[in-house]
């Protein structure tokens, strides 16, 4: 909510003209399509040497990447 507060912010600042540079296009919300992003602060997450903790998900077991010889 804070990232659409000063988006809007951003927005209505740059109509009236208090804004330097070129105006602001109004905000555009993600498509479902598009890749989720998600921030925790911290004390929502661990991270361990296996697994990593985050808040209201729990315990993601981590996997390595595969290596391409």
């Amino acid at each position: 909510m804070n990232d659409l507060n000063q988006a809007y912010q951003n927005f209505f600042t740059s109509t009236k003209g208090k804004r330097k540079g070129k105006p602001v296009k109004p905000p555009k919300f993600k498509s479902r399509k598009s890749r989720q992003t998600a921030r925790f602060r911290k004390g929502g997450f661990k991270v361990g040497q296996h697994k990593v903790y985050l808040a209201k998900i729990g315990k993601l077991k981590i996997i390595s990447p595969v290596r391409v010889a």
